[in-house]
């Protein structure tokens, strides 16, 4: 997701439970936090624009902790960012905003939103770390998974390659040939 990054914790993954609120407002993230399972990642996507208000906070952290969320994402501003980050729970968001929210609706929890042009349902399942924040399909997650895990279980050999001096282009078998090699 373009413009979502990692502000506090440590990267997360789980499954979506979604929200939308309108700017400036978080009662449905209040609901959503309330109504989450363990493990689960709340997605808020904030309609009109979210930089007039923190929809997120450290109060919100407290809640989604005690709870064992494994974090939020949100397509608009928090806040706290400082006493969120010493809560260890994972906050990913669009921007940050020292403002805090209204209470009053409207809003709503569940159903397909769009964080960032990417449409996000509840089930699906989200990755967030330093490099950003990836959705992945329910229906797709189980292939997804398993090419990660081959993925990630090649990379120790290419590190190891690496480090006894071999180059990348040996490594992942590339042909250099379409590059032109021009004068200074």
């Amino acid at each position: 997701m373009a413009g979502v990054v990692l502000r506090s914790g440590e990267p997360f993954a789980g499954q979506v439970r979604t929200c939308w609120v309108e700017r400036g407002d978080n009662l449905a993230v209040q609901v959503a936090v309330a109504e989450a399972s363990p493990g689960e990642v709340v997605v808020v996507e904030v309609r009109g624009g979210g930089a007039e208000a923190g929809v997120w906070g450290e109060i919100l952290a407290v809640a989604a902790s005690v709870r064992d969320l494994s974090g939020v994402i949100v397509d608009g501003a928090v806040r706290d960012v400082g006493p969120c980050d010493r809560r260890g729970l994972g906050v990913a968001s669009a921007s940050v905003c020292p403002v805090g929210p209204t209470k009053t609706g409207p809003g709503g929890v569940g159903g397909t939103i769009s964080i960032s042009g990417v449409s996000v349902r509840p089930g699906d399942w989200v990755v967030a770390d330093l490099d950003g924040v990836a959705v992945v399909p329910l229906e797709k997650y189980v292939a997804i998974f398993e090419y990660a895990h081959a993925k990630a279980g090649r990379e120790p050999a290419m590190l190891e390659g690496l480090a006894a001096g071999r180059t990348t282009l040996e490594l992942f078998g590339l042909d250099a040939s379409p590059i032109r090699r021009e004068a200074s």
